[in-house]
C-alpha cells in the first residue's frame, strides 16, 4: 500500500470517529464543562490536521498556532466528515471539522 493510500485510510477512519464523538456531544448538556473541553479538543485537532495536510503540499495553513482562540459551538457545526480528500482540496469547501 503506497503512502497516500495509507495517509487517506487513517484519516478516513479519524473522520468516522470524530463523527461518532460529534453525535455524542449533543447529548451533553449544554453547560456541561466537558462539552467545551471536548469542543476545543476537537478544535485543536482540526487545527493540527490542517497543518499537516498543507505542509505535506507545502502550502500556507494560515495558522499562527495549533491552539486557535475560539472554539466553534458544536450547534454551529454539522457532523460532516474532514475527509482527507478534504484536507487535499479537491472541490470542497473549507469546514471546521
Amino acid at each position: 500500500m503506497d503512502q497516500v493510500s495509507t495517509l487517506e485510510r487513517v484519516f478516513s477512519y479519524k473522520a468516522k470517529a470524530n463523527n461518532e464523538i460529534l453525535l455524542a456531544m449533543r447529548q451533553f448538556d449544554d453547560a456541561s464543562p466537558a462539552k467545551e473541553i471536548a469542543i476545543r479538543v476537537l478544535n485543536h485537532t482540526y487545527a493540527v490536521d490542517r497543518i499537516f495536510a498543507a505542509n505535506l503540499r507545502r502550502a500556507e495553513h494560515g495558522y499562527t498556532s495549533p491552539n486557535p482562540g475560539q472554539a466553534p459551538s458544536l450547534t454551529a457545526r454539522a457532523p460532516k466528515p474532514n475527509s482527507w480528500a478534504r484536507m487535499r482540496g479537491r472541490n470542497s469547501p473549507r469546514r471546521r471539522w
